[in-house]
């Protein structure tokens, strides 16, 4: 068996509430192991035979639908991808700010050779210090507001995204490691 995290996006936001036993038992029923969450934020870690990332999360997304009645584009990231997130380490070289946030942004999408980087928002809200194929790893200035910073990325790759604090990446990578 091979672990994995799946990140939902939307989850309990605006009126898609959903309790975590509730997203746990739609993970479980659906025969996936060793599920379990983190954060009521649609993180969700198991175990599955399949290695097919992008079919599990197809059909995440359609039970997603069919338990609860609305979409969630989720992405799903294994634990060997989520080791190398964090071996990378972004943020180590960064001099930040007190109350400056560092999130990593997960991409539907590859990134298109053509994106400029390291980027940096013309207002100064936010930038990109660095990336893989799929992940942007953003540090947010402690001015801005993270919806707008949200709405800005999404102009620049696609609505297809999904963000993360660093912090929470680290734990998900922890709780990836223990099994």
């Amino acid at each position: 068996m091979k672990h994995y995290v799946a990140l939902m996006r939307g989850i309990n936001l605006g009126k898609r509430r959903v309790k975590m036993e509730d997203l746990r038992a739609m993970f479980e029923q659906m025969g996936f192991a060793n599920v379990r969450t983190l954060q009521a934020a649609g993180n969700v870690l198991f175990a599955s035979q399949t290695s097919d990332t992008a079919e599990l999360a197809r059909a995440i997304e359609h039970q997603t639908i069919e338990t609860f009645g609305f979409d969630s584009d989720t992405f799903v990231s294994s634990a060997e991808e989520i080791a190398k997130l964090v071996k990378l380490d972004p943020f180590a070289k960064e001099k930040l700010k007190e109350g400056t946030r560092t999130h990593i942004t997960f991409l539907g999408q590859p990134l298109d050779a053509k994106s400029p980087f390291p980027y940096k928002a013309p207002d100064g809200s936010f930038r990109i210090v660095a990336i893989t194929k799929t992940h942007l790893a953003c540090i947010v200035e402690p001015t801005s507001s993270t919806l707008s910073y949200m709405d800005h990325l999404g102009k620049l790759f696609g609505a297809q995204a999904t963000t993360r604090t660093w912090n929470t990446v680290l734990k998900l990578h922890e709780m990836l490691s223990e099994g």
